[in-house]
């Protein structure tokens, strides 16, 4: 901690200087000139700067790494670790996954692959546990049935953030006691839930987000995504 404010008070050199950068400020659409001090990998300011070592970058810009909120990775055909330098050479740096592919092809052991795979690359992968395997009562699949008691004991592995898009609609309108049990551990566990529910309006829509569902990536229109 003291080398840090030492090299952002400028009274140590840093220990990497990226020089002549276009630092894009996302908070509040700037776009600034300067160098960044980089001191035990960490940001310890931006400026004029100096460093034990400089790299000149000629004007090109700095950003926060991408984040893809919503990935099947199974839909590349690749495992996590091959497709993270593909995601990485564009600048994306963190993934959040849904793996209920292969979760309804093997279940449990698919997505331990998935996370195994997962810590082999450079990426920060996140992942949501799948929240309908099956997605349907008459879908047939490989691994059959995951429940809340299935998916307990992965709760706290680091790369698990939450519930994968909750798209079983009618079992969160009933209040399915599976599906309601899923929502419970959750939200006990302070995980996030995400929401897959197309064209949902009105009150059926205030009772799926009661539920605890915090987001949608199925909006279809501006105004059903204001809503």
């Amino acid at each position: 901690m003291k080398r840090i404010i030492e090299a952002a008070l400028q009274d140590r050199p840093c220990d990497l200087v990226l020089k002549n950068a276009r630092i894009v400020n996302v908070f509040t659409d700037q776009i600034l000139e300067g160098d960044i001090g980089i001191c035990g990998g960490r940001i310890a300011g931006i400026g004029n700067m100096e460093g034990k070592e400089e790299t000149d970058l000629q004007g090109r810009f700095v950003l926060p790494g991408f984040i893809d909120a919503h990935l099947h990775i199974e839909s590349s055909m690749v495992t996590p670790q091959a497709l993270s330098p593909v995601l990485l050479s564009h600048g994306v740096a963190t993934a959040v996954c849904d793996p209920h592919e292969i979760a309804n092809a093997c279940g449990l052991p698919g997505i331990r692959f998935m996370l195994d795979s997962a810590g082999l690359s450079r990426m920060d992968y996140r992942f949501t546990l799948p929240s309908s395997v099956p997605s349907c009562d008459f879908e047939v699949n490989g691994a059959g049935t995951l429940s809340a008691r299935d998916m307990e004991p992965l709760l706290a592995h680091p790369r698990v953030a939450g519930l994968a898009e909750v798209m079983r609609i009618p079992d969160v309108l009933s209040a399915r006691p599976e599906m309601m049990e899923k929502l419970a551990v959750f939200q006990s566990a302070g995980l996030v839930i995400d929401g897959h529910a197309p064209a949902l309006s009105g009150h059926h829509l205030q009772a799926y987000k009661a539920a605890g569902i915090e987001n949608d990536h199925e909006a279809m229109t501006a105004e059903e995504a204001i809503e």
